[in-house]
């Protein structure tokens, strides 16, 4: 008999974005030791941010530890403690805090002393740099201190009847009536054409008024003929 054998396709789901761990910085208490450097990097104005630094006792004897040359209270930096014996062969911790009260960057180094010998053993250096949030204005959609005014939309149909009259009465003015031509057919044309044709005249209007003396010939010529 044939035997049937499946098989399996896994797919590995990709890997999310994950925050690095914080390395903890060591400070080995001994002669040429590297200086370790705490950066509070872009830290914003009255928000606190903390760091931790490890002191090792490498040597057979405790040692106690003392900081020297500490920042101004002003700065914002607090210390969990500013000395510490730190026994033979063990680690002790060391925090510092940084609280920024105003924008602005800075550089300084405390002083590690051996509090016993008074002698230095090495050095902390502070990298420090702090933002002030902008104030963002809030943006209406109507302002408070504008007034709308009621305003009415002109009438379109009394526009058009005006623009209607004017195409047909041009106007022309009095002080350049000799360099443009009269219009011809304008209305005040049809008006004096229409009064002639209504008006009647009479024969007795139009002919010349006699005088007595006319009268007077006109009956001796009347009596001549006949």
């Amino acid at each position: 008999m044939a035997c049937s054998s499946t098989f399996f396709e896994i797919q590995n789901s990709p890997l999310r974005n994950k925050k690095p761990n914080m390395e903890q910085e060591v400070l080995v208490l001994a002669p040429f030791s590297k200086h370790p450097k705490i950066c509070f990097e872009n830290i914003k104005v009255k928000t606190s941010s903390s760091a931790v630094i490890i002191l090792r006792n490498p040597s057979e004897c405790d040692i106690m530890v003392e900081l020297q040359n500490l920042p101004e209270p002003s700065k914002g930096f607090l210390f969990n403690q500013t000395a510490v014996l730190v026994p033979a062969g063990k680690d002790e911790t060391l925090e510092i805090i940084w609280e920024p009260l105003e924008c602005g960057s800075l550089r300084h180094s405390i002083k590690v002393f051996d509090k016993v010998k008074n002698r230095r053993i090495a050095e902390i250096i502070l990298i420090a740099s702090s933002y002030k949030p902008k104030k963002l204005q809030k943006r209406g959609l109507t302002n408070p201190n504008l007034k709308i005014r009621n305003m009415s939309l002109p009438n379109t149909t009394k526009l058009s009847k005006q623009c209607k009259q004017m195409d047909q009465n041009t106007i022309y003015n009095e002080e350049n009536k000799e360099n443009v031509s009269a219009p011809i057919n304008t209305i005040s044309d049809y008006d004096s054409v229409s009064t002639i044709h209504n008006k009647t005249f009479s024969i007795e209007s139009l002919s010349p008024k006699r005088t007595p003396l006319l009268e007077s010939i006109s009956k001796e010529e009347r009596r001549v003929t006949y």
